[in-house]
Parts: structure tokens; sequence; C-alpha cells
């Protein structure tokens, strides 16, 4: 097989590994040991999720430009800049010296911190000590430092005749009539710098004002008509800015109507310099640092949140919320919620997001509300610390604005609480909120006022993570700001020691802090006028019969019950028993159950049931002849169209349940009884998600049902990520270490020297940052693998160094594993051994099976998915890694590394081997 054929095929297994991507990084990879791969993976968490498999698997996904991405999400701008300087080298190889120049003067400390920030996540590689290995991906960061594309790339388009005629238009006497010479004297030109500025000199105003303006904001502009249509060979008197740019060669028709500003012009505009010094430097911001919170205040907001999510998985337990059609709960039902809840409504909405992404309620899609999930139950049985830290984690890691629910969009309306559903888990919410979080916590200020200040310089700390946002960052950073007062990370504009905690991941100083909220101390006192005052954490079985029992008149620092005829009947209708509520009031009452008290319950028990109903359509049975005569005569029960078969019994047309409710807006007290007479009670177990969990997906595609809930320090909680990434860490190596596993070396010719993978990438293809893979999507760019019928990569296949590698590919893929090219034992190569299943799996078990079989034998799969956002698509995917959750493959054509969740895949089948040759 020719190189150039196998170029254009599906990836070799070889080429997944360390040896076949990045030669000097996998070295460095190769030569660490426990602690610093451990190090690595915390660095890079993206890594350790889900747990590779060996060495090799870790090497593939450490540089492949999803992991990349995530990386770089991270780096502040001096980082980000120092990648852009990269771009504009070209070269994987790279002279310190060369960085530093391009840097400026000044930027030796910002430099040296940016390498050693790229270094520590090997991204970058020293091969000695002024020479670097720079990862691919980043000689393809699109419109680095806002230049254009290099003058080669533009002038390579143009005829010997515009050529000439920008040379005339220098002034140059001697114009070349050999295309070759022509390109190497505008090259030349533009390449200088000096040049360039005396070119500049003798230009008009607008000429030489345009040019700064291109060459600092945007390094395209539109032509006129009449400038467009004469190209480069237009009259040279009484031009303006456009058209003496473009005869002069400044600028290059782009498109017919538009024209862009070389790199190299560009950078001779700003001095030789990309960026300016100062932009290496984060920004200072002047804020005062404000007096922190009492522990008191901190403790109230914190218990009074607690309460209010206790309250709202009660509310939604007994009246699940229905969703919206466009999706969402909409505003009335968030109003209601915001009246039982006793808060502002604009909290109310903040609430119920962060719920869900606490994974406390979620939307049933099978049912179309929204309700508690089960692990809302364990939620509860937690005390306050815990509660909190459950609820602060979910906040902080969200990949939503829970901020963006109530508020209004351009055309003037509400948004709904949980309508918006990112189309991938990993958005850049959670970033940019722990972004304000810690700059909140650094400056000591985190007053709402000043969003538009801790913005600037949260975009600086992390500007790829702001570079795709829903809103201004400044909204964003109020939104998070309003939202940290409500959790009681804040009060009065500053944070509290809480946020600090949350910003370190320290469940322990959370729990300190919150130690006076811990407290169950309670107490129910009983009154006369038969209301209650139930102060403290009343344990919520407690305080949900107290709700059965009475109705609930205030809450705040004491809630206020009020019993009744109709909510004591209430308890009878769900089952209880006289006994059974005054021997609950007694238990619990600090002093006792007053005595009018005790007559409600017994004259309520004493009327409670002697009315019967049941199926005739519906039947009413009497203990008292004279009761239901009264009840036949009465006008209002008229309607139900009861009449007398027996001195003690009625029957009607109408349905039970309305038979019910008309009797009891009487005033009467019937109950509904069985066929054998027993009296039928009403439930009052909240409803909770319906099972299966891991198949109820919540807003942002969060699994809340599955989520099992427990504290900083309660049972379940799994042990640290310092103890997992270690324990990881050493697994990998252990691995690597025994025969037949670790990272495979790619097979050389006999006496073939180290292949170093050649530059493919030299220019931008889009204007809009560092190109990366879509879940899923046909049209998703890999630079790993960039499309080889370019014609600018044509020359590249003729490269022997390609050549080489690309035949090491082959051989290993196909089990050649000497220098004599003998094959290995039959069983030994990519997918030898069992037979291709045939059938189609349909049910998650047999998905399931039939993907963990594929990665074993390396067979691909043909499968449909169903994405977030609820968009279906069939992929054809090469299985890398399957866990119980998420599958890890590389999809075709472009064999981008993608995840996938399996409960959205619908049905999977094994591709044939003549499928196989056809991709």
């Amino acid at each position: 097989m020719s190189p150039r054929t196998k170029a254009k095929g599906r990836p070799t297994s070889g080429a997944r590994h360390l040896g076949a991507v990045a030669p000097a990084h996998a070295e460095d990879l190769s030569d660490l040991d426990a602690e610093g791969l451990a190090a690595l993976l915390a660095l890079r968490p993206d890594l350790a999720e889900p747990a590779p498999s060996s060495l090799g698997e870790l090497g593939a996904r450490a540089f492949g430009v999803p992991s990349v991405l995530r990386a770089l999400r991270q780096a502040d701008s001096s980082v980000i800049q120092v990648v852009q300087l990269f771009t504009l080298l070209g070269e994987k190889h790279v002279a310190c010296a060369d960085v530093q120049r391009l840097a400026g003067e000044g930027t030796e400390l910002p430099l040296a911190r940016a390498l050693a920030w790229l270094e520590a996540r090997h991204l970058v590689a020293r091969v000695s000590d002024g020479e670097l290995c720079v990862h691919p991906a980043f000689l393809a960061v699109a419109g680095a430092a806002a230049l254009g594309p290099p003058a080669a790339d533009l002038v390579e388009r143009l005829n010997v005749s515009d050529l000439q005629s920008i040379v005339r238009a220098w002034g140059t006497r001697k114009v070349a009539t050999r295309r070759a010479e022509l390109v190497r004297d505008v090259l030349g030109v533009l390449g200088d710098h000096d040049a360039v500025a005396r070119l500049l000199e003798g230009a008009p105003r607008e000429a030489r004002a345009l040019a700064q303006r291109l060459s600092v904001g945007s390094a395209s502009m539109s032509l006129p008509w009449e400038v467009a249509s004469s190209a480069y060979r237009g009259a040279r008197r009484e031009e303006d800015g456009p058209a003496w740019l473009l005869h002069r060669g400044l600028v290059f028709r782009d498109t017919w109507h538009s024209a862009v500003m070389p790199r190299e012009v560009g950078l001779a505009l700003r001095g030789g310099h990309p960026f300016p010094a100062a932009s290496y430097l984060r920004p200072r911001v002047e804020l005062p640092a404000l007096t922190e919170p009492s522990p008191a205040d901190v403790v109230a907001r914190v218990d009074a949140l607690s309460q209010a999510v206790e309250r709202l998985v009660e509310c939604l337990g007994v009246r699940p919320a229905p969703v919206l059609k466009a999706g969402g709960v909409g505003v009335r039902e968030v109003r209601r919620l915001a009246a039982e809840l006793e808060v502002p409504e604009r909290d109310a909405f903040v609430l119920l997001e962060v719920a869900a992404a606490s994974g406390l309620v979620v939307e049933d899609t099978r049912r179309g509300m929204v309700l508690p999930t089960p692990a809302a139950d364990d939620w509860l049985a937690l005390d306050v610390p815990a509660r909190w830290w459950v609820l602060a984690q979910g906040w902080l890691g969200a990949p939503t604005y829970p901020g963006m629910a109530g508020a209004t969009d351009t055309r003037g309306k509400v948004l709904p609480a949980l309508a918006w559903v990112p189309d991938d888990a990993d958005t850049a919410a959670g970033p940019q909120r722990a972004g304000v979080l810690a700059l909140a916590c650094e400056l000591g200020h985190a007053d709402p006022e000043a969003a538009q200040a801790l913005a600037e310089a949260a975009s600086w700390d992390a500007p790829l993570a702001w570079s795709d946002v829903v809103a201004s960052p400044s909204l964003i950073a109020r939104w998070v700001l309003a939202e940290m007062e409500l959790l009681g990370l804040a009060a009065q504009g500053a944070p509290s020691a809480l946020a600090r905690a949350l910003a370190d991941g320290d469940a322990g100083a959370a729990r300190a802090l919150l130690a006076d909220a811990a407290s169950d101390a309670w107490e129910l006192v009983l009154q006369g006028d038969l209301t209650a005052l139930a102060t403290g954490r009343v344990p919520p079985k407690v305080r949900a019969e107290l709700t059965l029992l009475a109705e609930v008149e205030g809450r705040g620092a004491a809630a206020v019950y009020r019993f009744s005829e109709r909510s004591v009947r209430r308890a009878f209708d769900a089952g209880r028993t006289g006994a059974e509520v005054l021997s609950f009031l007694e238990a619990h009452a600090a002093k006792g159950v007053p005595q009018a008290l005790a007559y409600l319950v017994g004259d309520v028990e004493r009327r409670h049931g002697h009315i019967r109903l049941g199926q005739s359509a519906c039947y009413v049975r009497f203990d008292d002849a004279a009761l239901a005569t009264e009840v036949l005569r009465s006008k209002k029960a008229a309607k139900l169209g009861l009449r007398a078969i027996s001195p003690t019994v009625l029957v009607s047309a109408s349905a039970l349940g309305r038979v019910l409710g008309t009797l009891r807006e009487e005033g009467y007290l019937p109950v509904e009884e069985r066929e054998d007479g027993t009296v039928v009670r009403t439930s009052v177990e909240p409803e909770r998600a319906q099972p299966p969990p891991s198949r109820v997906r919540g807003p942002g595609g969060r699994p809340g049902a599955a989520r099992q809930v427990s504290g900083p320090d309660g049972e379940g909680t799994s042990p640290g990520d310092g103890e997992r990434l270690q324990a990881l860490a050493e697994a990998l190596l252990a691995a690597s270490d025994r025969p037949g596993r670790g990272r495979p070396e790619p097979a050389r010719h006999p006496g073939a020297a180290r292949v170093e993978i050649p530059t493919l990438l030299r220019r931008p293809r889009s204007e809009t940052g560092l190109e990366d893979e879509s879940g899923g999507d046909e049209d998703a760019t890999d630079l790993d693998d960039p499309d080889l019928d370019d014609p600018d990569l044509e020359v590249l296949l003729d490269d022997p160094d390609l050549a080489v590698l690309l035949d090491a590919m082959e051989r290993y893929e196909l089990g050649i594993d000497d220098d004599d090219g003998v094959p290995a034992a039959a069983g030994e190569g990519r997918g030898a051994g069992l037979e291709r299943p045939s059938q189609i799996a349909h049910a998650p078990a047999e998905i399931h099976r039939l993907l963990e079989l594929a990665e074993e034998e390396g067979w691909l799969v043909r499968l449909s998915y169903t994405s977030g956002a609820g968009k279906a698509l069939e992929v054809t995917v090469d299985v890398l890694d399957v866990s119980e959750r998420v599958m890890l493959g590389q999809v075709a054509p472009r064999w981008s590394e993608q995840k996938y969740v399996l409960e959205r895949i619908g049905w999977a089948r094994v591709l044939t081997d003549a499928e196989e040759e056809l991709l």
C-alpha cells in the first residue's frame, strides 16, 4: 500500500499511540513516575475520565485536540498569547530566542511563567535549553494575534501582471518578468518592517489610518465596487485608502469584494511584536476589600437556603410542576413556588436551577413534570453543613446559568426555569462561575456593582472560557455574584469564608464554619388558640406530619401552624386515627396538648366516616337514616342525582370523586370504602421521579435521579481526588510493565532514524480560534487528520520522513513485529478471532456487551445517537473505551475523538468486513 493511499484511509492503531503522535512529548510522559503522572492527571482532569486502561490510551487522549482545548480553557491571556506566538513562528520545533524576540522586551518573567504552565501540562516539551517542541494543534490557531494570513499564501494567488503592477506602484524602476523573481521581491519587501514603514510614509492620511486600524483590530475589510473591479491595476491618481493599500500590496483581495492585510504587514505596523508588553501582565483591579460578613449572618443565610430547598422538594413532591411545550417551568408555576416558599420570585428561579444542578429535582420526560428525585430523600436526611455542600458543589459545576432563569430576553419575555439545555455538558458556565468566585475571594469584594471590573479580570484569567457566552461577561458576573448572596457565599457585597472553602474544595473547612448550623435542637409548642410554634431544625418527618395536621401560616425564625377541622379531617382522610394523632402531638409537644386541640381531634373523629361511598355509578351508605334523609333533601346535593334505595343507602349516577367532593364542600365528613367495607386511605407519600433513574434526564443532561447524595464526610463518600489519581497513575505504570501491555513502539524500517511528525498545519483554517471536533457531527474538523486532498499538502506526501512514518503505521496495523517483515501469528492482529455478530442490538445491556466486544476485537460500530439537544444522528465509531455510562470512540470519517452517553444510544451493530474496507 502506498503512503498516499494509507494517508487517506482510516488512522491505524499505531497512530493512536504516543510514538506516532508527538515523540518528544511521549518521551516526557514515559519518563514520569507515579507522582508526576498523578500531578499531570490533576492538572488535566479530563484525562482521567473515563479512566484510561494503558499509557498508550492516556497519551492518545492527552495529545488529542479536544483535551488540548480543555486544558487551554484554564489558561490565562499570557499563555494564550504565547500559544499564538508559536502559531506565528509556524514550526513544531522553535527556539526560545525566537519566541522572546516576538514577545518583546520586558516580557521575560511572564513568558517564563507561561512556558512553565505549558510544560507542566505536557503541551510543550523542552528538547534542549534553547529549543522547544510545540504541540501540533498550536500550529492551527486561527486568526492568531488578530493578524491576517501569511503573505506567501496571498501572493501565490496573483498572476505576473498583478505582481508587476504592485512592484511598479512602489516606484521600482527595474521590474522582473519571471514570476518566481516577482514573488521573491514582493515577499522580501513585505517581510521587511523598515520597507513597509517607508511605503506608508508617503501614503494619504486616510490610507495610513485604515492600515493602522486593520493591523490593530481586524485584518479584513470590504472593498468598494470600483476598487474591487480595478484589482491591482487601477488608476493611481486621487486614490482613496482601500485603493491605495490594495494597489501597493499592503492588502490583498481575499474575495471579489473584500481584502485582507498580510500577517507580515500587520506585524510591521505593530513594531514587530504581536501583543503589547503590558498585555502579558494581569491587569490590576482597584476594588476596596470589604469587611468579611459575620459567621452568624452566614449561618443564617445557609440555614434559610437549606429550609427553602427543603420546602421546594416538599412542594414538588406534593404537586409536580408541569413542563411547558417549549421546555422548562413557566413563570406561573415559579410564582406559585415562590409564594409557597415565601421567597422573592427571582430567588425561586435560582433555587429551582440549583436544586436541579444538585440532582435533587429533575424533569421526568415521560410524564412532562419536574419533580424530586430519589436522591432528594438522601439529601433531606443530611445535616445543614452536608446539605449546603451538596448544593454548593452542584451550583459550582452546573453546566447552565442559574441566574439566566427568570431574566428578560431581548424581546421582553421572561425566560423559564430549566429551559436552557446546553448541547454539550462540557460548557464554559462552570469555569466562568469558578473564575468569578476565585476572583471575588482574592479581592475580598463581591458587590454586584463591581461586576464589570470582575468580568474583565476573569476574562483575562481564562479568555477561552469567556470566548463563548450566552450574555455579556459583566451580566454573567452579576448573576454569579447574586447567586453567591443567595447561597451564603457572600453577604453585603463581601465574600464569606465559605466562598474560600468552596473555591479550595475544602469540605472540612466548610463544616467547621457551619458548626452552629449543625445543631439539631428544635422545639414544638402547642397553644390554646389551636396554633403551634415550631423553632429550630424540625426533622423532615415531624414537619411533614405537622403539615398534614395543620395549615402553615408563617415561616421564619419560627414556623407557625394552625389546626382546624379541615386540616384534622385531612389527617383522618389519610388514614390517621384519633389515638395516633394525639400520640404524635404528645410525643413532640414540649408543653403538652391543649384541651381545645384534644377536643377538636375527638370531635372530628366522632363525626368522621359515618358517611361511606362506593360504586354504583356510586352509592352513599349511612349509619343513620336521618342523616341520609338530610343529605337527600339538600338542595346543593340535588345536582348529584341522589336517590334512596333503602333508608340508609343512596345511589348516584355521578362519579364517586364528584360525590365525595361535593359532600365535603357541604360540610359533611364522608369517606370512600372498598368492596369489603374497609375505608380507602388517601396516600400522603410525596411523588418522585419514576424509575429507572438512569433514563430520567434533567436539564443539561443532568442524571439527577441516579445521583447518590452524601455530605462532605457522609457515608458513600469516595476517596479524595489526590488518592484516586495516585492510584490510577500507579495502575497505569504497573500495566505498562506487563508483557504485551503499555505503550507499543511503532515499527520502523531497518536502520531508520526516529521519525518526527512533519508540520502539516501551517495556516489558519477559520477565524474563530482553535478548531475543535463537535459531538459526532459530520462536519467536525480534526486537526490531527487534515484533508490530504488539499493541494497545499500534496507535496508533503513525497516527504521521505512521512513515507517512513506511514509505512511504520501500516506495518503496526498488520501485526508485523520484526524487521524481516514476518506477519504476526493469526489471532494477534486487529479484529482477528471471533466472528462478527450480524444482529442489531437494541436493549441497553445488549448494546453495552456489543460495544465491549467491538473494543476488544477492534471492530467498527454503526450506531444511532440522540444528542443532549434532542438531535438524532447515525455515526460510525471506532470504540476506544467503554465504561458503565460512557463510551469513548473515534468518529468516522475524520476519526475525531468523542464521548457518547450509553443511555442515549438507540441501537448499535458491527460493520462487516466489506463495509470497513469501504472506509
